[in-house]
C-alpha cells in the first residue's frame, strides 16, 4: 500500500501500540495524534480517538489499521 504513510511506517506504530497494551483508547488516540502530525499531516481528535478504537475491534490488524491511518489523516 503506498500513500501518506509507509508499511515500515505503520508496522512502527503498530508494534509500539501493541508495547504498551496497557493504555487506554485516550491515550492511544494521542500516541496516534502524535504519529501522523509527525508525517505532516492532520487528524481531529475525535477521528484519533475512532482509530484508537478502531485499532482493538479490528483485532490490532496492520492492513485494516494501514488503511484507518490512510483515510483518518488531513493534509494540513
Amino acid at each position: 500500500m503506498s500513500g501518506k504513510f509507509s508499511s515500515n511506517e505503520v508496522a512502527t506504530l503498530r508494534s509500539d501500540l501493541l508495547l504498551h497494551a496497557d493504555l487506554d483508547s485516550f491515550q492511544t488516540a494521542q500516541i496516534i495524534k502524535m504519529f501522523v502530525s509527525e508525517k505532516g499531516y492532520g487528524i481531529s481528535p475525535d477521528r484519533a480517538f475512532d482509530t484508537a478504537v478502531n485499532f482493538d475491534a479490528m483485532g490490532r490488524n496492520m492492513e485494516l489499521f494501514h488503511r484507518d491511518l490512510e483515510a483518518s489523516a488531513l493534509v494540513m
